[in-house]
């Protein structure tokens, strides 16, 4: 399995967002939201986006790479066929902090393999 985040791997179309916003389930974990909904296809989909007035774009950028690569080293021992978007609500996250908090949403969440 590829560990780099293909394009069939990100969730780009208005439509499907808007879809995942509304049917997908949602776990809460203070400084990330998931919202997670099946998509029936064989492969993850993953988008991150952030909360109105998030900071400056340096800060979007930061935390928008470091929910990627957080996602990137799990999603090998992730379910497969799900839609996962990621709300970010706190910016001056360090990525030990990232890492932790994602890591525990993904187990609420049930999309361990082995959970």
């Amino acid at each position: 399995m590829r560990r780099s985040l293909t394009k069939s791997e990100r969730l780009r179309r208005r439509g499907e967002i808007k879809a995942l916003f509304a049917d997908g389930k949602s776990v809460s974990g203070g400084a990330v939201k998931l919202v997670i909904r099946p998509n029936g296809g064989e492969t993850n989909r993953f988008f991150v986006t952030l909360r109105k007035k998030f900071g400056t774009a340096v800060e979007r950028n930061r935390a928008r790479r470091l929910v990627k690569e957080v996602y990137r080293l799990q999603k090998q021992s992730l379910k497969s066929g799900y839609d996962i978007g990621c709300v970010v609500y706190q910016k001056g996250l360090k990525y030990d902090e990232t890492e932790k908090c994602l890591v525990s949403l993904f187990q609420r969440a049930n999309l361990y393999e082995n959970a």
